[in-house]
């Protein structure tokens, strides 16, 4: 009997799949129902859609062509984070970067 837990789509099908039990290591009996109903479903659904994985001009746009971006992780404080973000965030860093003087050595 499915439950609440259950998508439709198991409600529809449990009739299907019988409930199957075993036991674990600790002697537990557990009720491998749900995950057989679950791969079932999985693999209806990759073969019913074509969505997902890569595409053409999918993923994050380059900030300038043929120059590689590399992540950098600060310390701040929670205000400091905060105030960060309303400045502008990661866009509002590297313009004060790039318009900032070299120190003279």
């Amino acid at each position: 009997m499915p439950t609440a837990q259950n998508h439709s789509w198991h409600a529809q099908h449990a009739t299907s799949v019988s409930p199957v039990t075993h036991s674990d290591a600790a002697g537990r009996v557990q009720n491998r129902t749900c995950a057989i109903l679950k791969s079932v479903y999985d693999r209806r659904m990759m073969q019913e859609k074509a969505h997902g994985g890569k595409r053409p001009g999918s993923g994050r746009k380059p900030l300038q062509e043929g120059v590689p971006t590399i992540p950098t992780m600060i310390r701040l404080t929670e205000p400091q984070r905060d105030k960060l973000k309303r400045l502008g965030g990661a866009t509002w860093v590297r313009d004060k970067i790039d318009k900032a003087k070299e120190p003279q050595q």
